[in-house]
């Protein structure tokens, strides 16, 4: 059963590794910025083999894909 503590904690760990992975990276003194796209999941919660946990990620990725982009009209 999901929690509310759960899910700040996984909120704070999304925002953390987004800010991370959306630093520049600095190669040769030229800035490179990469984009990308993940979904998150849990080993339990979303499913306990590995077609399940990659398909539920896989599905967490395309809906936040979908918001951000309908959100940006």
């Amino acid at each position: 059963m999901f929690n509310a503590e759960e899910g700040n904690c996984r909120q704070r760990l999304d925002e953390k590794r987004l800010q991370l992975l959306n630093a520049p990276l600095v190669f040769e003194g030229n800035e490179i910025f990469c984009d990308f796209s993940y979904g998150l999941v849990c080993f339990g919660r979303e499913g306990k083999d590995y077609e399940t946990l990659i398909a539920e990620a896989d599905r967490r990725m395309y809906e936040h894909k979908s918001r951000v982009k309908s959100s940006e009209i």
